[in-house]
């Protein structure tokens, strides 16, 4: 028995020096978690399942291809493209099903769609109406967006969410200010670094060396 003790013991000091992190340790909880840390609509928070299924399914989305390498790379990756949706809709569920009839957004007069707000030129072929009644896709389509601004605009994440707003221009701006804002509070709830490296944007756990 005292020999299981001392295992335990040496285990939580290495996790606590050496920055591993448990493997019960559930990303999608921990990513709950942070989000909490966000102001939301009456409307959201009488549904706290639903969000915390929006954060289930950005991780999965995030994690069948990452914006960001290493070991936290795809809670990094679902962090951020939370971070968007958080600022395009507050994830309000009338917005999320395209009605922006409630007076709290305008959806850019009708042209933009779903949680992550959008346009036509980036739904790759999907009608309107599958658009808004499939929230999934709507996360899937927000991180092909940001890889592609991700590979114009070759800076910081910053920049990429520059360019998710504006189509064409990665120049940092009061919209891509707040977004990151917004992912930097997140990273530090979920104690996640990132960082740039050879392979272009990492993200570590905060207690990794």
């Amino acid at each position: 028995m005292r020999t299981k003790m001392l295992i335990t013991l040496l285990f939580i000091t290495l996790s606590l020096v050496l920055g591993f992190t448990p493997a019960t340790d559930n990303p999608v909880d921990r990513l709950s978690g942070a989000t909490r840390a966000l102001r939301y609509s009456k409307a959201v928070t009488d549904d706290a399942d639903r969000l915390k299924t929006i954060v289930a399914e950005t991780y999965s989305t995030a994690a069948s291809m990452p914006l960001f390498t290493g070991e936290a790379g795809s809670e990094a990756t679902a962090l951020l493209l939370y971070a968007v949706m958080y600022h395009e809709s507050g994830l309000r569920p009338h917005i999320e099903h395209c009605d922006c009839t409630k007076g709290d957004g305008t959806c850019d007069n009708g042209h933009a769609f779903g949680l992550p707000q959008l346009h036509a030129e980036w739904l790759q072929g999907h009608g309107h109406d599958e658009v808004c009644s499939d929230r999934p896709l709507q996360v899937r389509l927000a991180r092909d967006l940001l890889f592609k601004t991700r590979a114009m605009c070759k800076g910081s994440p910053e920049r990429w969410v520059a360019a998710y707003h504006s189509g064409n221009d990665c120049t940092v701006s009061g919209y891509s200010h707040n977004v990151n804002e917004v992912f930097v509070t997140l990273l530090q709830k979920s104690k996640i670094q990132v960082k740039r490296d050879y392979t272009g944007w990492s993200a570590v756990y905060a207690t990794s060396s």
